[in-house]
């Protein structure tokens, strides 16, 4: 397997670390998961498909590993592999695992997994799906024939929002970026999450224009 030696070439070789820095220390999400557009369960089978991660210096590991979005009749995810290590010492004292020609034995059931050694670590690559939307977790609405905001409940009970764009046989993804001029002009809650000034949102219909306004892409990805 071609994959996993990839991935932890461009790890060890580059060590690449990608951080953003915080230097507005204040939050906002959502008080309510409602929005003035129409609200949809699915987007138009059009969309349905499989896009490949557009490449740039950036996302080099993630395309490595296998960074997908799909959308299909169970709701849209990104289906991608997370990098898993396991130490040799956990092998020999565990049981459960075992290692065979360069295969690992005991992580999948009836299946074993291909592995490669970097030190004292055996790492693995385990696909996963995260799920940007479905019926039972996440409320969509439609602002035009191309383009879907989703509402995403956070573990302190409020929503994230993120917008998806559609053209031609490539999708946005896009992220909420409010300042505090913006977000003061929005009709708002003021409450503390944690050490963070935290802002309630709960804009009225003349304030969507200002949001959608201000979703910044970071993502790109091209229908296969």
């Amino acid at each position: 397997m071609k994959l996993l030696p990839i991935i932890l070439t461009l790890i060890f070789t580059f060590n690449y670390v990608y951080a953003q820095q915080d230097t507005t220390n204040f939050s906002y999400y959502f008080k309510n998961n409602t929005a003035d557009y129409q609200k949809v369960n699915v987007v138009p089978k059009r969309f349905y498909g499989i896009y490949e991660l557009k490449p740039n210096k950036r996302n080099e590991i993630r395309i490595a590993a296998g960074d997908y979005f799909i959308i299909d009749s169970s709701g849209i995810y990104i289906s991608k592999n997370n990098l898993i290590s396991i130490t040799k010492e956990e092998v020999r004292e565990n049981g459960k695992y075992n290692v065979k020609n360069g295969y690992l034995f005991g992580v999948k059931a009836n299946d074993s997994i291909p592995v490669v050694l970097q030190k004292d670590k055996y790492y693995f690559l385990i696909p996963v799906k995260s799920y940007l939307y479905s019926t039972s977790s996440h409320v969509m609405y439609k602002i035009n024939s191309s383009s879907f905001i989703i509402f995403s409940k956070e573990d302190n009970g409020y929503y994230s929002v993120i917008k998806i764009d559609f053209n031609g046989h490539s999708l946005k993804l896009s992220e909420l970026e409010l300042n505090y001029k913006q977000i003061n002009s929005i009709k708002h809650e003021f409450t503390k999450d944690g050490i963070y000034d935290t802002y309630l949102l709960t804009p009225k219909k003349s304030h969507w224009e200002l949001i959608l306004n201000t979703f910044i892409q970071y993502d790109e990805y091209i229908r296969k």
